[in-house]
């Protein structure tokens, strides 16, 4: 699905009369713009990264929404639109998701339609200028990039997972149980590579450690409080290697 909200699952959301509007991206600023359903449907599920749907032979899977920035045409000419700083803003402070919709071996688009292949050097100055904004957001702990079957996995999983908190004289103990989907009908143990980069608010991080299942997880990333002024623990996430560029 293609969507020109900015960021999945966020909490932007503000409600009158029986409508519920979201911030879009539009003209660079944000803008808000109705959702076409009542109130009474769950907001998030209107805005989720994962659409469950039903296809044609039974089957059941997932639909995942992509970003366009409120473009029509996706592609390297375009991509600094989509990447601009105040829509990055919007989605680090609403701590959502953002799938970017891209057509990158085209530079631009004919106006009879057909697609013109992108050439050297590939990204305008704007978009480079872009990319390296996101870069920054990145090494700074503000925003994570990843790849797509990586971010969706996580966003699967974290929203389906079955966790509970024990606490003690001593010790909060956060234990990851399992992951259960309702839609697919499944329900499994998650490994410790399916939970890389979970991070839980504690009230304290030093007195604080992570089971899975009845196995202690080592190394948690004791975390300092953030903009809502709490503190965390996480586990950690395996950065992936830089490309080489030659």
């Amino acid at each position: 699905g293609i969507s020109d909200v900015i960021g999945q699952e966020q909490n932007d959301f503000v409600s009158f009369g029986d409508k519920q509007f979201v911030p879009i991206a539009a003209s660079g600023r944000k803008h808000y713009q109705p959702l076409a359903v009542p109130t009474a449907r769950q907001s998030t599920g209107q805005n989720s990264l994962l659409t469950p749907i039903t296809l044609k032979d039974g089957n059941r899977t997932y639909n995942f929404r992509r970003f366009n920035g409120g473009l029509r045409r996706c592609n390297a000419a375009t991509l600094a639109q989509q990447l601009r700083p105040e829509y990055l803003t919007e989605l680090i402070q609403n701590g959502s998701y953002l799938l970017l919709y891209q057509h990158l071996g085209g530079a631009r688009t004919r106006s009879d339609g057909p697609a013109i292949v992108n050439q050297p050097p590939y990204f305008s100055t704007e978009a480079r200028a872009a990319l390296l904004y996101v870069s920054e957001l990145y090494r700074e702990g503000h925003l994570w990039v990843g790849p797509l079957v990586q971010l969706l996995d996580f966003n699967y999983l974290s929203t389906r997972l079955n966790w509970r908190c024990e606490r003690s004289s001593d010790w909060f103990t956060i234990v990851i149980e399992t992951t259960v989907d309702h839609f697919l009908e499944r329900q499994w143990s998650p490994t410790a590579a399916h939970c890389a980069g979970l991070t839980f608010y504690t009230p304290d991080v030093q007195r604080t450690r992570v089971f899975l299942g009845d196995k202690e997880l080592k190394g948690i990333i004791r975390n300092a409080p953030d903009h809502t002024g709490r503190a965390s623990v996480s586990i950690p996430l395996k950065r992936m290697p830089d490309f080489a560029v030659e």
